[in-house]
């Protein structure tokens, strides 16, 4: 029954029909079809048997072709008057058959790609893409660059250029090149779309166009390809967020340019680092250039990029965009660089180290805790770009170390110890009393006409501070006299001086009173908010209550809210600067006593040893306080003074002025 070069493409057991086949029985029959377009309903095998029993629609004879209509997961299959011959042994009939059948949309592509000639006729303009993965129906429209394919819960384009293989057939057009999905987030390689006319929807000169096309190729089966976005400077040429191919071949990584498709990158894999930092961004490191590519996670664990080592660089700096660039430092400069040649146009530009007036730090993580932000400012401008956290200090270093050699060198020995002690004041006074004081900053925006949404929102924040305080002010009371005293005795006992620093011993009583009546405060402010403990909710929960508050409770909320606002100010304005004097006046004098302990110094050697001290409190004193503000705990330190200096000029002039002169 089938010819030579004819074999069966496609078997159907159930969910077809033939009408107008009376006391025919089908059970136990299928439907065949050939790839010369031929349909056959017999039992299975029977047409490579010599059995002779089936109902056969010949198209090669007849060529009339079948109805189909692409619906939405389905293609529904209706052909009216269908000239087919039942056969059985030496009998043989005529009939005049309506053929039903319903395809999913993958069983009329595989039919469709298997037939010589096509046998569908499309009665709609529905188009069906099928994109390796699965297949799916939409409209297709194109314009002079790009082919877009859409439906209401997907969209599928790509350019012109992008295709390397342009093959039509049967109302098919297959496609082979390397095609972003942005849906998929990855790349295709393999693209078909089914439709009426679907040759139309191209352009005349289509075939010319691919074959002018840059071409990667065809590539080996075992080979991995994704797509990034790559920026940074290779082979001299910049790239900022330009679309890319980046492919893994054995031990091998390839990046071609997305759109030229031109090399850009040829690199074994064991010599890359990595760098990663949130939002899928990566700066990568072959041994001579940095680049950086943002790629899914998915795609780069496939690549094997997430086995890479950490760069270890020090001069590698990135911006807030991730973008890679090389710090580097001379006698006179800081040179920002797109790359670690030593050409001269990799040079993005250079700060002078005499005109940078400041250098403060932020804690990010953005790429981990060993990188932090640096604002540099120098003349009238400023620069802000994350550095490993020890080569900021380096920087720092460099940069105000003429300037605080000048002064050191100019003055006494006893003045410079007084600036180092000058220096563990502020440490101490920043760490007691720092944080408290920027609650004035974080809720500086409640005011009387304040919303309830507001007030709870300051209630809960400020509940959780408060109780965050009190726990830094233990803390700072253990830690700080431990850090200053064991720094002392180190020092004295590495060098095998004799000291006697057992006077130190005074600021651990100086550190507990202040905890004390500090943590006294505190916990008056959290009393407050205590009676209004129904408002502390989680930030989940707040707006449902908000919408159920009264008027008593609103009355509640407001009172109490605004007299912890009230203790928190009395605590900042008045009370902080008594006891920052309090730690100040003791730390001096206890310094001041220790003072013999370096008489064995010459100038010099205290000097120098001083002169460091001082330049790692001056890096401590320039990070910012926290993440979400750009506040540097020095602005803080110099606040704090200011407010005793306010306090004492107050008390001065309000409490205890009786006549007579001031």
């Amino acid at each position: 029954m089938l010819k030579n070069n004819e074999k069966i493409i496609f078997e159907m057991k159930s969910g077809y029909s033939l009408l107008g086949l009376e006391g025919y029985d089908l059970s136990g029959k299928c439907l065949q079809i050939t790839n010369l377009g031929n349909i056959f309903i017999s039992k299975v095998d029977y047409l490579e048997d010599n059995e002779v029993d089936y109902i056969g629609y010949s198209f090669e004879n007849e060529q009339t072709k079948l109805g189909a209509e692409i619906d939405r997961e389905s293609v529904n299959i209706i052909a009216e008057s269908l000239n087919f011959k039942m056969i059985r042994e030496n009998f043989e009939m005529d009939l005049k058959l309506d053929l039903i059948m319903v395809l999913d949309l993958e069983e009329i592509i595989s039919i469709s790609s298997e037939l010589e000639n096509n046998i569908f006729e499309y009665k709609n303009n529905a188009i069906i893409l099928n994109n390796e993965k699965r297949a799916i129906v939409g409209t297709i429209e194109h314009n002079d660059d790009k082919v877009i394919f859409y439906n209401i819960n997907f969209r599928f384009e790509f350019n012109f250029t992008d295709i390397e293989y342009y093959l039509p057939k049967n109302d098919i057009i297959y496609f082979k090149g390397y095609f972003h999905s942005v849906h998929r987030k990855d790349i295709i390689t393999k693209i078909l779309l089914l439709g009426n006319g679907i040759e139309s929807k191209f352009p005349k000169d289509i075939f010319l166009i691919v074959d002018n096309n840059d071409k990667i190729g065809v590539l080996p089966t075992e080979d991995v390809v994704s797509y990034c976005k790559l920026s940074g400077l290779i082979a001299s040429i910049g790239y900022v967020d330009a679309p890319a191919l980046i492919i893994r071949h054995s031990d091998m990584i390839v990046i071609y340019d997305f759109v030229s498709k031109k090399e850009l990158k040829f690199c074994k894999m064991s010599s890359l680092m990595m760098l990663g930092s949130e939002g899928g961004k990566y700066i990568l490191h072959d041994g001579s250039e940095f680049f950086s590519i943002i790629i899914e996670l998915e795609d780069l664990k496939k690549i094997g990029l997430d086995r890479l080592g950490k760069i270890k660089s020090k001069y590698l700096g990135f911006t807030k965009g991730f973008m890679p660039v090389v710090v580097e430092l001379n006698d006179e400069n800081i040179l920002i660089k797109s790359s670690s040649n030593d050409e001269g146009e990799n040079e993005i530009f250079s700060i002078k180290k005499s005109e940078v007036s400041n250098i403060s730090v932020k804690e990010t993580n953005i790429a981990g805790d060993n990188y932090v932000e640096a604002e540099i400012r120098f003349s009238d401008k400023f620069i802000k770009i994350n550095l490993m956290r020890e080569f900021v200090t380096e920087i720092s270093t460099e940069v105000f170390s003429d300037y605080q050699n000048s002064i050191i060198n100019a003055v006494p020995r006893k003045e410079v110890y007084d600036n180092w002690t000058k220096s563990v004041c502020d440490m101490v006074v920043y760490n007691f009393f720092g944080h408290i004081y920027d609650l004035k900053r974080r809720y500086s925006h409640i005011t009387e006409s304040s919303s309830l949404r507001d007030m709870i929102n300051f209630t809960n924040d400020l509940y959780d501070d408060i109780h965050f305080q009190i726990e830094n002010v233990d803390f700072s009371a253990v830690s700080m006299f431990d850090i200053l005293f064991n720094s002392e005795k180190k020092y004295f006992g590495s060098n095998g001086f004799s000291y006697d620093i057992t006077i130190m011993e005074g600021l651990e009583r100086v550190f507990y009173d202040i905890r004390n009546d500090i943590k006294i405060d505190l916990i008056d402010i959290s009393s407050c908010l205590e009676n209004i403990n129904h408002f502390i909710l989680p930030e989940k929960l707040r707006e449902s209550t908000v919408n159920r508050i009264n008027e008593g409770q609103s009355y509640q909320l407001a009172y109490f809210s605004r007299m912890a606002l009230s203790k928190l100010n009395h605590l900042i304005y008045n009370l902080l600067p008594s006891y920052v004097s309090r730690i100040v006046s003791n730390i001096f004098r206890i310094y001041d006593t220790m003072y013999d302990n370096y008489s064995v110094l010459s100038d010099e050697e205290l000097k120098n040893e001083i002169v460091t001290r001082i330049r790692n409190a001056y890096i401590f004193k320039q990070y910012i306080i926290d993440a979400d503000s750009n506040v540097i705990r020095n602005d803080i330190i110099e606040d704090l003074y200011s407010i005793v200096k306010f306090s004492s000029m107050k008390i001065d002039s309000e409490f205890y002025y009786s006549g007579g002169y001031r």
